[in-house]
């Protein structure tokens, strides 16, 4: 690293292949993955170079490397790791509709934060629409472990077009990082620079407890994106609206590729000074402050186990009423007046 090959420390956790105990040696530094594991994290982050701005030092296991502090960091909700059926395969399509829980809002989120800069407003909300009138169809099908024959309904050819485009870019450079990895729906702000977007942080087995804060380190994908390193930083050195501090930080994940549009923005921000992990790093050396997830949890959307998915371990369950409201879906279209409803809700209950 002090070669200035600061690609390790850019890569995303994973967590899943870590409970997988795979052979190798075990790395307690959260700057640098275990070594059994970089070429899976490698691949995954879709990394094409990261140019460092100045001179890199390795101290005690801390890296200090500079870098711009692009704004606060807020953890919105956990959604989980892609999908996987019982026969191995993954479905990044039943879970995104599952990410999205068929609501309005959570489903323009999960468009903004997967689809980075691609899509304009029109293009979003045909993208929402497949999420929210597929949500039940998806929960359907997952339950009864035919993922292989689920297609979503989709509206118009226009439609059509706009999915397959958004399925294309998931597969080629977005969700691979999910694979193994946990994420979160985040929201990275930067009011005096109106900075202010969505995207996802793959993060590994600890939750954080103090402030978060969004680095560029010049980490840039084949298409021109950008990855942010998302780090924790120590309740006792942090102060309100700064970016500057000695402590150590501690990596807690990446993000997914984002938008460049920001980048002219958050270009004309100073370049810093910032130490992360190593001895210094108050979660890696066993500070109380640290709090590990729990490895039971499943109060997110996807079970991180390689095993079939029960519906119940998701982030909206399949509580009894919702099993009897789906079950019942038949008895519902019967007695129902089509005639009284507009055209589109006619197609999405034919």
């Amino acid at each position: 690293m002090c070669r200035g090959h600061v690609r390790w420390a850019l890569l995303p956790p994973v967590p899943l292949l870590s409970e997988a105990n795979v052979p190798g040696t075990k790395v307690t530094n959260c700057v640098i993955p275990e070594f059994a594991h970089r070429g899976d994290a490698s691949a995954a982050s879709w990394l094409e170079s990261v140019a460092p701005f100045d001179t890199i030092t390795v101290v005690r296991g801390t890296l200090t490397l500079s870098g711009r502090a692009v704004g606060s960091c807020t953890l919105l909700r956990e959604l989980g790791s892609v999908y996987q059926s019982e026969n191995g395969l993954i479905h990044r399509d039943i879970t995104l509709i599952l990410f999205a829980r068929g609501r309005w809002s959570d489903a323009l989120q999960i468009v903004e934060a997967f689809g980075p800069g691609r899509y304009n407003k029109k293009q979003q909300v045909s993208l929402a629409h497949i999420l929210v009138d597929n949500y039940r169809k998806a929960l359907r099908y997952v339950r009864r472990q035919r993922e292989m024959e689920f297609n979503p309904f989709i509206r118009s050819d226009f439609h059509l077009k706009i999915w397959g485009d958004f399925m294309q870019l998931q597969a080629r450079c977005i969700m691979d990082g999910l694979n193994d990895g946990i994420g979160f729906l985040t929201r990275i702000l930067h009011p005096s620079l109106g900075i202010a977007f969505t995207t996802v942080v793959i993060v590994g087995d600890y939750l954080p407890t103090g402030p978060l804060v969004a680095l560029d380190f010049n980490a840039v994908t084949s298409d021109q994106r950008i990855i942010l390193l998302i780090a924790e930083v120590p309740l006792d050195s942090f102060t309100p609206n700064a970016t500057r501090t000695t402590a150590s930080l501690h990596k807690l994940g990446t993000t997914v590729p984002v938008t460049n549009d920001y980048r002219r923005r958050w270009d004309t921000l100073p370049i810093e000074r910032f130490s992360l992990g190593g001895s210094r790093c108050h979660v890696c050396t066993g500070s109380p402050q640290k709090r590990p997830r729990t490895k039971g949890k499943r109060d997110y959307s996807i079970s991180r186990s390689r095993v079939s998915m029960n519906p119940k371990k998701m982030a909206v369950p399949l509580w009894k009423e919702q099993l009897k409201r789906i079950e019942g879906l038949n008895d519902i279209r019967r007695s129902l007046n089509l005639r009284g409803l507009n055209r589109s809700r006619r197609r999405f209950l034919g």
